[in-house]
């Protein structure tokens, strides 16, 4: 998915791009919009040597957020049903079976940051900077992400 943004500020080789909402993102959720935000800002690597008030494109993987969402929410059901299963099955005492359930949950969270740290924090992972748009390319652009929302 490839969203359009104005550099706002470039600190070192990072630059933060704003990116105004529009009408599709209310049941996407990939740029993490609340439904009162107008804006989001997204630090970026200034790979194009972006000046801050340039109109840029942002190529913005929706493929690794999907995954990322499934594995955030599943891991943590998966292992601590299986606990809380393994504990109920077993003659084990009911307080035993709770806390082998919390035990799951946590030893599922744990296993969801790791994952996060190593594999979709990765820099192929986050959005990019792709284009520096002229005036003419981003009316251009914009007319074209106007129609495909519609």
């Amino acid at each position: 998915m490839t969203e359009i943004g104005r550099v706002i500020k470039i600190k070192n080789n990072e630059a933060l791009v704003r990116i105004d909402r529009k009408s599709a993102c209310s049941g996407c959720g990939v740029c993490a919009f609340k439904p009162s935000d107008l804006y989001i800002d997204i630090p970026l690597q200034n790979t194009l040597n972006a000046k801050t008030g340039d109109r840029v494109e942002v190529d913005i993987t929706s493929g690794s957020v999907a995954k990322m969402s499934v594995t955030a929410y599943l891991l943590p059901l998966i292992f601590s049903v299986l606990l809380l299963v393994v504990g109920v099955i077993s003659t084990f005492p009911e307080w035993v079976s709770i806390l082998m359930f919390f035990v799951g949950l946590v030893i599922g969270f744990f296993i969801v940051a790791t994952i996060d740290k190593r594999v979709y924090r990765r820099k192929d992972n986050m959005p990019k900077m792709i284009n520096i748009l002229t005036e003419e390319s981003s009316s251009s652009k914009e007319k074209e992400s106007n129609n495909e929302q519609s």
